[in-house]
């Protein structure tokens, strides 16, 4: 009973994932086809993109299928399916079938006889302790924006950067996920349905424990009136899109310095408008 409740449980989700991935833009594509780089692309445009960009799509070299790159990258299957959308939408990328690869791992080699096993330790010199890793910074970043292309590229050049990251894309439910998990540094979307950024930064900053950390809005309206509105609600720091990798690692240290204790007291009263 419990075996046959498995197995349909298994196939349920099976169905699920078939029908939400016929819902992507990639729903003509099986994910086992690979994407790469269209050639004009390839050929020199590339270098002119962000380095967070050129860095992804370097990994699109049409031998890895969409799920190897789920597996590398560490996204959720469908997730990578809407940014390599977006790129496609763009003519950045096509896709192309894979046939039978061999595998990737290679043969082990073969053991050493008890000779060579000898020989080895004997000549091995001695082992050096290695010196003591640095401590671990684990504070957590988290960015609320309801684009998963957004989220993706503040992902990938915070988690580059050595950042513990987390996204949210849904405004309804950013609240209880900062509450949830009191990340130390926060990444607010200004326009998003239902609740703005804005009203969601200013609700924070209600919250005691919110008082002081760092909120950097993020938006394409870069105007002097949406910065000094960003002021009047709390908000740290103002970032205009779209996203630059250098200004989004500027804000990061300087609003985190190194190794600083989380959830600062003092609060940031400065607000960049320069």
């Amino acid at each position: 009973m419990t075996v046959l409740g498995s197995y349909d449980e298994s196939i349920a989700r099976a169905h699920a994932l078939l029908r939400s991935w016929q819902d992507t833009e990639l729903a003509w594509y099986s994910p086992n086809w690979a994407p790469l780089v269209e050639p004009q692309i390839a050929g020199g445009r590339m270098r002119s993109l962000p380095n967070v960009h050129q860095r992804f799509l370097q990994l699109l070299d049409g031998k890895r299928s969409i799920r190897d790159l789920a597996l590398k990258t560490g996204k959720d299957l469908l997730a990578l399916a809407k940014v390599l959308s977006a790129y496609r939408r763009q003519n950045f990328i096509g896709l192309q079938a894979v046939g039978d690869r061999a595998s990737p791992f290679p043969p082990p080699p073969p053991a050493p006889s008890l000779f060579q096993q000898l020989s080895l330790e004997s000549s091995r010199p001695a082992q050096v302790p290695a010196p003591p890793l640095a401590p671990k910074d684990d504070r957590l970043i988290l960015c609320i924006d309801d684009s998963e292309h957004i989220c993706f590229v503040m992902e990938e050049i915070l988690r580059g950067a050595g950042y513990r990251v987390a996204t949210v894309q849904e405004a309804v439910e950013a609240a209880s996920t900062v509450l949830r998990q009191r990340p130390d540094f926060i990444f607010l979307d200004l326009i998003m349905p239902v609740v703005n950024g804005y009203e969601l930064c200013k609700q924070l900053r209600r919250v005691s424990i919110f008082k002081s950390i760092p909120i950097v809005i993020l938006s394409g309206n870069d105007g002097m009136v949406d910065r000094v509105r960003a002021k009047m609600v709390g908000a740290t720091d103002f970032l205009s899109k779209p996203i630059d990798e250098a200004q989004v690692l500027k804000a990061v240290r300087h609003y985190l310095p190194a190794l600083a204790p989380p959830h600062p007291r003092n609060g940031h009263a400065e607000l960049l408008v320069g």
